[in-house]
């Protein structure tokens, strides 16, 4: 009878995590992030790009560019719709002396998308840049990932050289007690995270 009674228990467990695996394999990482973005995007600039948020009108509303910017990006290539192809969000920010910035974000989950983040990012900027003639101000936030990530993108071809240079948060670079003492209700989600 015991020995019944511990197959069981051990059954439960089992399965128990295996459901916790699976919820955590089938949760919208992507949606979760997107959300907190639109809803915390000027507390999170003010935590990843201060000097930019210091010249935001933070009593207007930011404009989301998502439907514009996917519609950019379709093209009759599936390669390109993929998901690593796509700026999770780029949004439009009223700035106190009257004129807007754009604001490219992508969320990186490293060990699950890439080592060409850094390639990525520029190729963002560059659909932006082609479409819109709009320079954004761009930042990678990584999600999970422990090394330090380059935060700039060079290439250099016969004497033609870029570098395009980027914003970067990492979360596990972020100081947990700063986190949890924080006012910035951005910085209990980072530190959630």
């Amino acid at each position: 009878m015991a020995e019944n009674a511990s197959n069981m228990v051990n059954a439960e467990v089992g399965e128990s995590s295996f459901g916790k695996r699976e919820k955590r394999r089938n949760f919208d990482h992507d949606g979760f992030w997107k959300d907190l973005i639109e809803r915390f995007c000027y507390y999170l600039i003010k935590r990843a790009v201060p000097e930019l948020y210091e010249k935001i009108d933070i009593g207007i509303k930011p404009r989301f560019l998502n439907t514009e910017f996917t519609d950019v990006v379709n093209t009759g290539d599936p390669k390109i719709r993929i998901s690593p192809h796509f700026a999770d969000l780029v949004f439009e920010v009223p700035m106190k002396d009257g004129s807007n910035t754009w604001v490219l974000f992508h969320c990186e989950a490293q060990g699950r998308g890439g080592s060409n983040l850094s390639e990525r990012m520029n190729h963002y900027r560059c659909f932006i840049y082609a479409h819109y003639r709009r320079e954004p101000v761009a930042l990678a936030i990584i999600i999970d990932g422990h090394q330090k990530e380059k935060k700039f993108y060079a290439h250099s071809h016969f004497g033609t050289r870029v570098i395009y240079e980027y914003n970067n948060l990492v979360l596990a670079e972020l100081d947990d007690a700063e986190l949890q003492a924080s006012d910035n209700p951005i910085d209990l989600a980072l530190y959630a995270a």
